[in-house]
């Protein structure tokens, strides 16, 4: 799963090297808020889930291990 977060954060953002270390996307401005809803779209189409806008939404996708928190407790619904 992993490994599918950090190709779409590649392709979303544009971004290239060791995106599974990089532990602030947002907070350290990796992603603004353009690709970060496009993040977001990207991820729900490709893992059929739907994010609700609170329960911390944007904290969450600060990196690729906190992505997969959010997608797996999403699944598990």
């Amino acid at each position: 799963m992993k490994d599918k977060i950090v190709m779409i954060i590649s392709e979303v953002a544009n971004l290239q090297g060791d995106i599974l270390n990089i532990p602030n996307l947002i907070s350290a401005r990796y992603l603004d808020s353009f690709t970060t809803l496009m993040l977001i779209n990207s991820l729900e189409m490709e893992f059929g889930i739907q994010f609700d806008f609170g329960d911390d939404l944007i904290e969450n996708l600060d990196s690729v291990d906190r992505i997969e928190a959010l997608i797996k407790g999403h699944l598990a619904i």
